[in-house]
């Protein structure tokens, strides 16, 4: 019955336009790929290693309407001074708004049956935005007018198939986005790092001296108390039910211990003792690590994400949202199937390309290994009203494209009243040592994605000063990723502050160093401290830091030094509380707070010290206003509680 209701559907769409037949194609070069990670390696064609295989499947990204309206249609449910702040869409609504055309659906379906596939191997999603071709590996080729290869990610032993560029006929180019797998491997992690302290041993910090009363000594380890003197956080007496933070880890790349999270517990919110967060878990997922302890420094990253968001919220329910399974390991893309099945496949994943297909009952496929993930989770996740993710990509590691439909999907979850914090990364205005920085010369900044998109809340870093208190400014985190996207326009939110950091700031890098045309997405937002966060993990507390010279002068080489990206975890929990008191007098989440945010800027701490070094400068200059390290500044718990309950 289905497939005769979609057989109808295509049909019917087919006879209200004219396209060109096979005979009169023109094709065009649609993708192809700029960058590859060197942590990838083209190993051999398919054709070598696995045959013509029969179960090859390609999605097509077919492109959404009226997406010139978004930034009008975000903007009258965010903006403060907006008559509809609040009023939030539904699915429906977003399905009804952006939705492809029924003639772009019949452009491919035309394009696919002309090149002689049949009806039976075409199937549609639901709002018509992804079209699916089974198909085999040479049909595949020779529809897209290219040469797949396996290329094998070098540390994981991971394969992908893809290919360097394809063509599409040019009366189809218009209608789509992308299309996978084709020159999309995984979009590079930039993953933090954490380590110890080499001034901090277990054992030689008095813990509980740091936990309650003493706010002088915060400059050596910060703690949750500290956290809460610096931003005017308050404890909460209770929580609404129906509120819940977020927080993503992709797996394999960080789990937890519970035993860490009691240790920290213990010390500082003993409320929490043997209490474990909620668990969504997504493609398999499963965030809990409970082998013997070897130093596993991926329970840093998970440890100290729940250590400080369940410490500053309690008694607020916070889910860790666990994506992915341990073979392939979580993606973005997979933690939005899980959230919204309009950008889901009916199916789930993206089969060979991106993520990982689930459910994968299907044959196994020569060379890239048996089925393993057997859960649905297309659009069945229960969503919270905030969400942390302190990773980070580069953008420009995947395709334009690829990055662009995200963050459209960020767009329509936020339309929907979700609010994303995302790190703005660990690297200055550079990139991991292993990647470089891009440019002929090797100086060109690289920004981060999906903190660039600007839909969702980019958080920067800042740190308290050698010798200072919690009761004296802070300065901005030497390694906070920060700078203008080469890909997403400036949104109107942020244009004044921003245009005003280049009028009262010029810089002196030369022609193509940063996208300096002041028409690009600028981050961060804001920022929150990222600097001598103690953690406990590995059964110890040691302190996760970053690379500003100027923050800690006891490390001096820039080898020796770790980063990591508290900030996201601490900025949502701030939001996280505002939206418990909205929802105890009846109001709905904040939603997204860009449009507020800069519209208050009164609301932070600004500040005006420190520079993020990276790709052989010194990056940017913390200065009064916006700037991009810090962005407006840390925030005040009050000021923006006070702004944002005065809202309707």
């Amino acid at each position: 019955m289905r497939v005769l209701f979609l057989l109808s559907l295509a049909l019917a769409v087919l006879g209200q336009h004219s396209w060109p037949s096979r005979e009169a194609f023109e094709h065009v070069k649609h993708e192809e790929r700029q960058l590859l990670s060197p942590q990838w390696q083209k190993r051999s064609s398919v054709a070598e290693e696995m045959g013509d295989f029969s179960g090859f499947n390609i999605r097509i990204a077919v492109k959404h309407q009226n997406l010139h309206l978004a930034e009008k249609h975000v903007l009258s449910v965010s903006h403060p001074d907006s008559a509809s702040f609040g009023q939030h869409w539904t699915n429906e609504q977003i399905a009804e708004e952006f939705a492809p055309s029924d003639e772009s659906v019949s452009a491919v379906r035309h394009w696919l049956m002309e090149e002689g596939v049949k009806e039976e191997q075409i199937s549609y999603s639901a709002d018509k935005s992804w079209i699916k071709l089974r198909t085999t590996f040479q049909k595949a080729q020779d529809l897209l007018r290219t040469q797949y290869y396996v290329f094998e990610e070098a540390t994981t032993g991971d394969k992908r198939i893809a290919c360097d560029t394809y063509l599409v006929p040019t009366f189809v180019q218009p209608h789509i986005d992308f299309i996978t797998p084709t020159i999309h491997t995984r979009e590079l992690m930039a993953k933090r790092s954490a380590a110890s302290n080499p001034q901090l041993h277990p054992g030689q910090m008095d813990v509980p001296q740091l936990s309650y009363n003493d706010l002088t000594t915060y400059d050596l380890a910060v703690t949750p108390n500290c956290i809460r003197a610096l931003y005017n956080i308050p404890i909460l007496k209770s929580s609404n039910p129906k509120n819940s933070l977020g927080v993503i880890e992709l797996n394999p790349l960080s789990r937890y211990s519970q035993i860490d999270l009691d240790l920290f517990f213990q010390n500082f919110t003993k409320s929490l003792v043997r209490r474990p967060p909620q668990i969504i878990s997504i493609d398999s997922g499963d965030p809990r690590y409970t082998d013997p302890f070897t130093f596993f420094d991926e329970l840093a990253e998970a440890d100290m994400d729940l250590q400080l968001t369940m410490s500053l919220t309690y008694p607020l329910n916070v889910t860790i949202y666990s994506v992915s399974d341990n073979y392939i390991g979580g993606q973005f893309d997979t933690w939005l199937d899980a959230l919204d099945a309009s950008y889901c496949s009916f199916e789930g994943g993206d089969v060979l390309g991106i993520d990982p297909i689930y459910p994968d009952n299907s044959t196994e496929v020569p060379g890239m290994g048996t089925p393993y993930n057997q859960s649905t989770d297309c659009g069945s996740a229960r969503s919270s009203y905030v969400y942390s993710l302190s990773l980070a990509a580069l953008e420009g590691f995947s395709s334009t494209a690829y990055e662009t439909r995200m963050c459209i999907e960020f767009m329509k979850l936020t339309l929907q009243g979700s609010t994303f914090l995302f790190a703005s990364d660990d690297y200055g205005v550079g990139a991991p040592d292993v990647i470089g920085c891009g440019g002929p010369n090797g100086t060109s900044f690289t920004p981060a994605f999906p903190a660039t998109c600007p839909w969702v809340t980019a958080v920067g870093g800042s740190a308290i000063n050698t010798g200072n208190t919690v009761y004296d400014p802070e300065t901005s985190y030497g390694a906070s990723g920060g700078g203008f996207s080469n890909i997403f326009p400036m949104p109107e939110y942020q244009s004044e502050a921003v245009l005003n950091w280049f009028k009262n700031n010029p810089t002196d890098y030369p022609q193509g160093t940063f996208n300096n045309s002041r028409k690009a997405r600028a981050i961060p937002d804001m920022a929150a401290n990222a600097w001598q966060i103690l953690v406990a993990t590995n059964g110890n507390f040691t302190l996760l830091g970053g690379t500003s010279a100027s923050v800690c002068i006891c490390l001096q080489n820039r080898a020796k030094q770790t980063t990591n990206s508290e900030q996201a975890p601490i900025a949502a929990s701030i939001i996280a509380l505002i939206n418990d008191a909205r929802l105890n007098t009846g109001k709905g989440p904040v939603g997204f707070i860009n449009p507020v945010i800069y519209a208050n800027p009164h609301a932070f701490n600004d500040i005006v010290t420190g520079n993020n070094p990276g790709c052989g400068t010194d990056g940017f200059n913390a200065t009064k206003g916006w700037d991009p390290i810090t962005g407006l500044g840390t925030p005040n718990y009050e000021k923006l509680l006070k702004i944002f309950m005065a809202l309707p």
